[in-house]
C-alpha cells in the first residue's frame, strides 16, 4: 500500500506546495492593489464557479495524460481558494497603523508586502 501510495502522496504535496505558493503571490498583491483587486478576483470568482474536478477533468482532456499536467490541472483548481483567504487577510492588515506608517515612510510596496503584511504573527 505504501509502495502504491507513492505518486498520490507526491502529487498531493506538490499541488498543496504550487497553490500555496501561486495563491500567497496572487493574494498579496490584489489585497493590496485595488485597482488590480477587483479584476483578479472577477477571475478567480470564475474559476470557483466550475467545480474543481470538472475543471481538473477538462484540462486533462485538453493536455497530454501526464503527471505533471495532472498537478498542473488540481492546482489550477485550487489555487482560487488561497488567493481569497490570503486576500482576506491582507485587506484587514493593510488598514493596520504599522503599514501606513511605513508608507508615510517612504517604503517600496515591495517591501510593504514582504516585511510588514506577510511577516505579521
Amino acid at each position: 500500500m505504501i509502495y502504491g501510495s507513492r505518486i498520490s502522496l507526491s502529487v498531493g504535496v506538490a499541488v498543496a506546495a504550487f497553490s500555496i505558493a501561486a495563491g500567497l503571490a496572487i493574494g498579496l498583491v490584489t489585497g493590496y492593489i485595488r485597482w488590480l483587486d477587483a479584476v483578479v478576483m472577477r477571475v478567480m470568482d470564475g474559476l470557483m464557479s466550475i467545480p474543481s474536478v470538472l475543471l481538473a477533468i477538462a484540462l486533462m482532456a485538453l493536455t497530454k495524460a501526464s503527471v505533471g499536467n495532472v498537478i498542473l490541472a488540481i492546482t489550477l483548481a485550487e489555487v482560487p481558494r488561497v488567493v481569497r483567504l490570503v486576500r482576506g487577510l491582507v485587506l484587514s492588515l493593510r488598514e493596520q497603523p504599522y503599514v501606513e506608517a511605513a508608507i508615510a515612510a517612504g517604503t517600496n510596496l515591495p517591501l510593504i508586502l514582504l516585511r510588514h503584511i506577510s511577516q505579521t504573527p
